[in-house]
């Protein structure tokens, strides 16, 4: 191939990668670690722990958390979640969590704080593309300090997946003492992989024990 026609190909498939990054989700607010393995991609359909897998926060072993900003979160005050990216699978269940390691890893423990059985990250017309931005909130009572966000989105539409990005916050306004965080449910984790336990396509998940 011609240097002409390799620098076209080069500055055209330059031109393309926009396009293929922004194709799934990834969240913006609160602001994700900035490892460059953080992508719009779901994580891999393996089991957690097992060679290649990238769970939790599409960081495999050994993975760098590289913290670009990290978000001041109020307990009880309204905080935006918002997200890039276009194919948002026809919605989904998604669940917000948080954890006390600001490096996580396969056996992090996550407690979830918020769900969206349904209508997320989009809402409206499920047959449509694109996000919605929404809100959540921390409870009352939740410990003060350094926490790791995750948001985990298993979509309703197209091949069964399951998103997660994470984020470095810092909380206040609540407790130091860690009673409601303890007592908030585990995050529920599927789709690692399908051939395990699937959810089911054209069905908003139901998450067991929701809290």
């Amino acid at each position: 191939m011609s240097f002409y026609k390799s620098s076209v190909f080069a500055l055209a498939l330059a031109a393309a990668m926009p396009l293929f990054v922004k194709a799934h989700i990834i969240i913006v607010s609160p602001e994700p670690f900035t490892s460059p393995a953080v992508t719009t991609s779901p994580l891999a359909n393996l089991a957690p722990g097992s060679p290649g897998s990238n769970f939790p926060c599409q960081l495999a072993a050994g993975g760098s958390y590289k913290v670009g900003s990290r978000t001041q979160v109020a307990v009880g005050q309204e905080m935006p979640l918002a997200f890039s990216g276009s194919a948002s699978h026809g919605g989904g269940t998604c669940q917000l969590a948080v954890t006390t390691d600001k490096e996580p890893s396969v056996s992090t423990q996550w407690k979830t704080f918020q769900i969206y059985e349904g209508g997320c990250p989009i809402a409206g017309d499920s047959s449509s593309g694109g996000t919605s931005n929404l809100t959540y909130q921390l409870p009352q009572g939740m410990i003060n300090g350094d926490l790791t966000f995750a948001w985990v989105w298993m979509n309703r539409i197209g091949n069964r997946e399951t998103y997660m990005n994470c984020a470095p916050i810092t909380v206040t306004g609540g407790s130091s003492d860690s009673s409601v965080y303890d007592s908030l449910p585990n995050a529920y984790i599927i789709n690692l992989p399908t051939s395990d336990c699937s959810s089911v396509e054209m069905s908003d998940l139901v998450i067991p024990n929701p809290g």
